[in-house]
């Protein structure tokens, strides 16, 4: 599940470049739909039981408490009027939202490490005599049959079950297809 949480912030994330737009182009709404973004991106990770999600909502509290008059200090100062400020106080918002998103795909990938490492050792091990099936695209079909040949051998057995204890079904075929794609892809070359 870990892959899903992944995906869908990696999903979040592209959508900032159109809201940075919309800040470059002094776009009068692009506070709301900042707010609106952090809303959706809470939205789509809430069910995933991420922290993340508490981390959004506090920042997305700030930026509501920006119309019953909460101003930065540092901000304010700064500003020459209560729209700037406002729009200043967005940006910082954003810019913490995006890092705490990027944060959070740091730590699934630092989990996912592990796994990469001993599915590569697995797939090695397993291909060494012989090579790789080939496959136009690598489908989850294509990714079940190698997890299967995975386990019909008894020199990565251990390693194999290993593995399936370790982590779930979705993410396994998720780091398992991005290494076929990859080891396909220079096979190509």
């Amino acid at each position: 599940m870990r892959s899903i949480a992944k995906e869908k912030i990696i999903q979040q994330l592209l959508q900032l470049t159109n809201i940075t737009d919309q800040y470059m182009l002094l776009d009068p709404s692009y506070p709301q739909k900042s707010l609106t973004w952090l809303v959706e991106t809470e939205k789509h990770l809430e069910p995933l039981r991420l922290p993340v999600v508490s981390r959004l909502a506090t920042l997305r509290g700030m930026l509501v408490a920006c119309d019953d008059g909460y101003q930065d200090p540092n901000i304010s100062q700064s500003s020459r009027s209560k729209r700037k400020a406002k729009r200043a106080l967005t940006a910082q918002i954003i810019s913490q939202a995006e890092q705490a998103l990027r944060e959070e795909v740091d730590i699934i990938d630092h989990g996912f490490s592990e796994l990469i490492d001993k599915l590569s050792q697995l797939l090695a091990i397993r291909f060494a005599q012989q090579e790789l099936p080939t496959t136009p695209q690598v489908t989850m079909g294509y990714v079940d049959n190698i997890w299967r040949l995975l386990g019909d051998n008894q020199e990565t057995k251990s390693m194999y079950r290993y593995i399936e204890a370790r982590v779930g079904e979705t993410d396994r075929r998720y780091l398992l297809q991005t290494l076929l794609d990859n080891m396909l892809s220079h096979n190509n070359e």
